[in-house]
């Protein structure tokens, strides 16, 4: 079912960015610890959170979130982007 993989990859992504925005809130604006195996599953519980909510308002036909690409957003996100962040405003200087 490819089709349907492909319309619900924004609403995932979605709802790990809204996931990772609820676990700042709750942690002074800290992201995940890195390969923190306990962020990572409070990162996934809080995505699971944001995808029931969105169900019962029917903003979404998603059950079912990628525990495993939530886990590797929690696991790696110190790293990802500090050096995304970097690469913009290189890029920024250089105009």
């Amino acid at each position: 079912d490819m089709e349907r993989q492909f319309d619900a990859t924004p609403a995932l992504c979605v709802m790990a960015q809204m996931a990772l925005w609820n676990f700042l809130a709750q942690n002074d604006k800290q992201l995940p610890r890195l390969h923190s195996a306990a962020d990572a599953s409070r990162l996934v519980e809080l995505a699971q959170e944001v995808g029931a909510a969105w169900l019962e308002e029917e903003a979404t036909n998603v059950a079912d979130i990628d525990v495993e690409r939530v886990s590797k957003v929690a696991l790696y996100a110190r790293t990802e982007l500090p050096s995304v962040a970097t690469l913009l405003g290189a890029l920024a200087a250089q105009e």
